[in-house]
């Protein structure tokens, strides 16, 4: 133990945070608490909290995570619906202008 680093009360839980299963682990660093929330898999830091008690730390935590969530799922969605648009390779969509601007 060095330089009152060391982490205690450390406590890990699991939960479902916008549809993805999350860790989140809280614990004590002298009088503060601070909180990671990771998406397990592939096992990124996605949230980070701290404050004068675990439950302050964990909501700090839990909310910059299911913002990002939020953020990501968005952004897919996003994605998908300019994808859909999008001709398929190799299809000219020229022709189906001309026969619309000609009726």
């Amino acid at each position: 133990m060095t330089n009152g680093t060391a982490k205690h009360d450390i406590v890990t839980r699991q939960l479902q945070l916008e549809g993805v299963e999350v860790a989140v682990t809280s614990y004590r660093i002298g009088e503060r608490y601070s909180c990671t929330v990771d998406n397990i898999d592939p096992g990124a830091v996605i949230g980070r909290g701290s404050g004068p008690d675990r439950q302050t730390a964990e909501e700090a935590a839990i909310n910059q995570a299911s913002m990002k969530l939020c953020l990501s799922q968005a952004s897919q969605s996003l994605n998908r619906s300019i994808q859909s648009l999008r001709p398929p390779a190799g299809a000219s969509s020229s022709g189906e202008f001309k026969a619309l601007r000609n009726k």
